[in-house]
């Protein structure tokens, strides 16, 4: 993200000489929803960064909801929502939909609806510079407005207003994109989908493609194959879930278990998967024993091995404990 950007961040804060927010203090004490005098400008702008980029990659709203809470920062929600949008601008259409799946579950429960129209306005007036590092910076934001819209997380009016306001020709252009999708025929259903193969909606295929390229791996034992194959599915935080799957077919079929640890590994290996999908892929199994033994009654002694193997191999973190 260019510096202006971050500039813009900056200034959103306005922050007091306590590092309270101005409007967050009476008679000299922090109200509700103020910070701490240990967190800096800069400091609360890393504090929003690591929130945005753990949901990004791990897509659990539980968690997401859990850290912004005990930031404790209702009056900075506005930068969250900004930097949710232009962090997703920069990956791929599931992350985008991770961020529009946020924004309705979110809205006027965790995040008051003036900070979300805020957010999107600051959004807005940042997008001209935005552009200079994120080519489809604008066509991705007007998708993103029109799905808000869409998803009532902000009202038809608010194209409207920001139009009144907007600070740049390239702001008007993003307005103007957005009232032509909101306002298209059957518009509901295709922004729905506004974010196309990669995004929610597909996870079902996402996954049936996942359990394929693991199958035909142990069909022509090809690693570099099931690697490109799934390098083309362009969904790195959807990978807890392959693991999850491989761990889980090593589980139902044993005499293969073998290969698919040494795939696994491989992906490790490669860079592919991240430790932090392969922790979560194998706390997702853990997680949903209770049913798995229900096919596999062994299955819990079968996944403590598969485990200790992994540890010793180092593809998996040597304190990794079960949930």
């Amino acid at each position: 993200m260019s510096t202006a950007n971050e500039n813009s961040d900056n200034k959103s804060l306005e922050t007091g000489k306590h590092g309270w927010d101005n409007e967050q203090k009476k008679d000299g004490q922090p109200q509700a929803g103020a910070l701490p005098s240990v967190y800096t400008v800069d400091d609360q702008i890393l504090q929003w960064d690591g929130i945005v980029d753990e949901y990004l990659v791990s897509g659990d709203l539980g968690e997401a909801e859990k850290n912004i809470l005990e930031f404790n920062a209702e009056h900075q929600h506005h930068i969250l929502i900004k930097k949710a949008i232009f962090k997703a601008m920069e990956k791929q259409a599931y992350e985008r939909e991770l961020v529009s799946r946020l924004l309705s579950v979110f809205y006027n429960r965790i995040i008051d609806s003036s900070k979300i129209a805020q957010g999107f306005q600051y959004a807005l007036d940042s997008v001209e510079d935005a552009s200079i590092d994120i080519p489809d910076a604008k066509d991705t934001l007007a998708k993103f407005l029109a799905r808000a819209i869409i998803d009532e997380v902000l009202p038809p009016k608010f194209l409207r207003t920001c139009e009144k306001i907007a600070k740049s020709d390239a702001s008007k252009e993003v307005i103007k994109s957005a009232g032509a999708l909101v306002s298209y025929d059957h518009g509901s259903e295709r922004l729905e989908r506004i974010w196309g193969p990669g995004d929610m909606s597909s996870v079902k295929r996402l996954k049936q493609e996942a359990k394929t390229i693991i199958e035909e791996f142990l069909q022509n034992d090809d690693l570099k194959e099931a690697e490109l194959c799934l390098r083309k599915l362009n969904t790195p935080s959807f990978h807890f879930q392959v693991v999850k799957q491989a761990v889980r077919l090593a589980l139902d079929t044993t005499n293969q278990s073998k290969k698919i640890m040494r795939l696994l590994k491989y992906l490790a290996s490669t860079g592919l998967f991240s430790q932090y999908q392969l922790v979560r892929g194998f706390k997702c199994c853990y997680e949903t024993l209770g049913d798995i033994i229900l096919d596999v009654p062994t299955a819990e002694n079968l996944l403590d091995n598969l485990t200790k193997e992994a540890r010793t191999e180092g593809w998996l973190p040597e304190d990794f404990e079960k949930v």
